[in-house]
């Protein structure tokens, strides 16, 4: 998961229109599992996705 597919993510998870299939596929075919890790449900980022978004700030 890239900083950016986890930006698009969570905006797809947030608007709500598509299924988490179609969310995931869209992401290149990533498993629900990866999804999850990172963004609930609702969008908001997990503890993972925070640490995956600072550390590409900081690099």
């Amino acid at each position: 998961m890239t900083a950016e597919k986890l930006k698009y993510a969570q905006h797809l998870m947030v608007d709500q229109t598509k299924s988490i299939p179609a969310i995931c596929k869209e992401l290149g075919d990533i498993p629900s599992s990866t999804l999850y890790h990172y963004v609930t449900a609702k969008g908001e980022l997990k503890k993972a996705g925070l640490d995956l978004l600072n550390d590409s700030d900081t690099n």
